[in-house]
């Protein structure tokens, strides 16, 4: 199992853009995301904390993922005297786009591709006051099971 923590504000996956483009005589549709999006800058930041949690290979086999994205609280929720205790974090970014980027980032690092993760758990909070923005994540492999385990018995 490996725990590691990337130490940046949890930017989620954004939708790609469209434009038309004329390629060779041809009018096409590009998709693309535009080069100053800050989840390029994100993705670089998770790639460097996995390095220097992990230096082996990218991992081949099927995985366990659990992510845990912590934001931090909003100035009319930081107080002088009154404890500022760790709460749920219910609005945007969804917590698929937030999987998604780290997902994407990893690929050819930790894993080969993120098709290999099918088991996840995700949970999004806000910080105590005095946490900083993160994600945490927890990669496991994912064991070969028994003929028996599957068939109930």
């Amino acid at each position: 199992m490996l725990v590691f923590t990337i130490d940046s504000k949890p930017i989620p996956q954004p939708r790609q853009r469209h434009r038309i483009a004329k390629i060779n005589g041809k009018h096409t549709s590009v998709n693309y995301l535009p080069a100053s999006d800050p989840v390029h800058a994100f993705k670089a930041i998770a790639r460097a904390a996995c390095r220097q949690a992990y230096d082996g290979a990218p991992l081949t086999g099927p995985l366990s993922v659990g992510f845990e994205f912590v934001f931090a609280r909003t100035k009319a929720t930081t107080y002088k005297t009154k404890p500022m205790l760790t709460r749920p974090h219910y609005g945007k970014p969804d917590c698929d786009n937030l999987m998604k980027a780290v997902l994407d980032a990893l690929n050819g690092v930790l894993w080969a591709d993120d098709a290999q993760v099918c088991e996840w758990s995700g949970l999004k909070r806000i910080g105590d006051g005095y946490e900083k923005p993160r994600v945490i994540l927890t990669v496991a492999e994912i064991p070969p099971r028994t003929a028996s385990a599957h068939a109930g018995g």
